[in-house]
């Protein structure tokens, strides 16, 4: 998957710029898992206002988020925030 194809889908790594207001409070916990070398499987964090988009069934939530399923041999988890 080509990230810049999809600017808003910020994968969860060390130095990655997560906020907790627009990502949420777990993707920002999830940064710290990774951040202290524990073994989290590749993450990504997509906005809030992009879930509440796709969450009300409108499309275009966020633009290249399909590539993430293409290969469809990952695990994907859906963790809502507070």
């Amino acid at each position: 998957m080509n990230m810049r194809d999809c600017p808003d889908l910020l994968e969860i790594t060390p130095s990655a710029e997560v906020e907790r207001v627009r990502h949420g409070w777990r993707a920002k916990c999830l940064q710290r898992l990774v951040r202290m070398d524990l073994p989290v499987p590749r993450s990504f964090a997509i906005p809030a206002a992009a879930v509440q988009t796709i969450a009300a069934g409108r499309s275009g939530g966020l633009p290249g988020l399909s590539a993430l399923f293409e290969t469809g041999d990952g695990l994907v988890s859906v963790r809502p925030s507070a």
